[in-house]
């Protein structure tokens, strides 16, 4: 059944019907049986056999519960496990405590290696509960890109992609689509990064099952986008670190703004100087018995097990840090890391994507700041997209037209007086 429909029985958008019923989709949210929390990621696919491929590290995980507590974690060291173009991750987190069978509220994913990966779609389950929460990271991130303010123009995000994951409604009716996926990267050991995200954070609860806010989203999306505790892209993250969490755990879909923090250390806010302190080790509010807890918990050789009382290294006294958890990051300063950036956008020139899906758009994707990917051409909309220059050109109607796409060579028209070279294509695929 075509997608249409699920669209007008919810009258949402596309894209946040795909966000709406993530979670619907039996074929491929299957509850797994035993004690340990379940993740699945899908990675995206460009449906091609050349190595532009939008598999890479399978990401590592971080699961928190409705107070921001950690509750465990998956870490692929050194990224050597990897996830390929298409495909899903399915991976079994273990509690850090014996006993533990707290829900996970709160989700962070980081990359654990150096070439970028694609996520299309992320699946958690409680071994013990019936809720099950789903979210598209690309799907989000395009609707985002408008609101967020430190969206720069620099930061590539999400792009088209060809693996078709099916949907079914609250009513029962059934239709597939190709949600947009998400580009994470970790800098390599000289610095240099595809993107500039280093990895992700989710309230889940927000993207439950049956949810119904997101008619209230689509006529705001700031309330999807607007808070970092429901959905935010982290420049340095990694498994051990913190996400802001709600002050009160709120209704699904509760309006924002509303208080947010940390509640653990180290955190994904920066301290006072602008800081985000990464080492676990070093932060100076991991302290005492704390550190040494959470070095064996994540299996690191932390040092200075100093008293709990103590205000080693500068580090401030406990009754400040219980107050508050983040309030000792000021305290030392840590060097920013300086990224070198590729453009990723080089990895697909002399592609072209030509789609006959009526929801994939060369508009949006070369008005959009965050897209990436092959050039585009959209059979409906009869417009073809430049990804390297962000400019639309309409399909050549005559032999004499210019300015124009060129649907049978698969090239642009130009005039030869103004100089401009015609873009051309050594990969060409048909998206249906």
């Amino acid at each position: 059944m075509a997608f249409a429909p699920l669209m007008a029985e919810l009258g949402l958008g596309a894209a946040f019907t795909m966000i709406a019923l993530a979670p619907m989709v039996p074929e491929w949210v299957k509850k797994p049986e035993g004690p340990k929390m379940n993740v699945k990621i899908l990675a995206g696919s460009p449906d091609d056999n050349s190595d532009n491929t939008f598999g890479g590290a399978v990401p590592q995980i971080a699961l928190f519960d409705v107070n921001g507590e950690r509750l465990g974690y998956w870490r692929n060291e050194g990224g050597k496990e990897l996830l390929g173009k298409g495909n899903t991750a399915d991976k079994q987190v273990g509690y850090i405590k014996e006993k533990d069978n707290r829900k996970p509220e709160y989700i962070t994913l980081t990359a654990s290696g150096f070439e970028g990966i694609c996520i299309t779609s992320v699946v958690v389950f409680h071994p013990e509960s019936s809720d099950t929460f789903a979210f598209l990271p690309g799907e989000i991130a395009a609707q985002c890109e408008s609101v967020w303010d430190e969206h720069d123009g620099e930061s590539l995000l999400w792009s088209n992609q060809v693996t078709n994951i099916q949907f079914q409604s609250p009513a029962g009716k059934k239709g597939t689509a190709r949600p947009k996926c998400l580009w994470i990267d970790s800098p390599d050991e000289n610095g240099k990064t595809t993107t500039k995200w280093k990895g992700l954070g989710t309230h889940l609860p927000d993207f439950k099952l049956d949810n119904s806010t997101y008619k209230e989203w689509e006529r705001d999306p700031f309330q999807m986008c607007g808070s970092k505790a429901r959905f935010g892209l982290y420049e340095k993250i990694n498994e051990m670190m913190c996400p802001p969490v709600f002050d009160k755990a709120p209704m699904e879909g509760a309006r924002i703004p509303m208080s947010e923090f940390p509640t653990c250390a180290p955190g994904l806010f920066p301290d006072a100087n602008g800081n985000v302190q990464e080492d676990l080790c070093k932060d100076p509010a991991v302290h005492g018995a704390e550190r040494k807890t959470l070095s064996d918990a994540f299996g690191l050789n932390c040092e200075n097990f100093d008293d709990e009382d103590g205000d080693l290294h500068g580090q401030c006294p406990r009754h400040i840090r219980q107050r508050d958890p983040v309030a000792c990051n000021g305290r030392r300063r840590s060097e920013p890391s300086r990224k070198k950036k590729e453009n990723l956008q080089n990895r697909f020139l002399g592609k072209l994507v030509k789609s006959y899906d009526i929801r994939q758009s060369a508009r949006e994707l070369c008005n959009s700041k965050g897209s990436v990917g092959p050039n585009f051409y959209s059979y409906h909309e009869k417009q073809f997209c430049d990804m390297g220059k962000k400019k639309l050109f309409s399909l050549c109607e005559d032999d004499g037209q210019v300015e124009c796409f060129d649907g049978l060579l698969n090239t642009t028209r130009h005039s030869p007086t103004k100089g401009n070279r015609s873009v051309t294509h050594d990969s060409v695929q048909d998206w249906r």
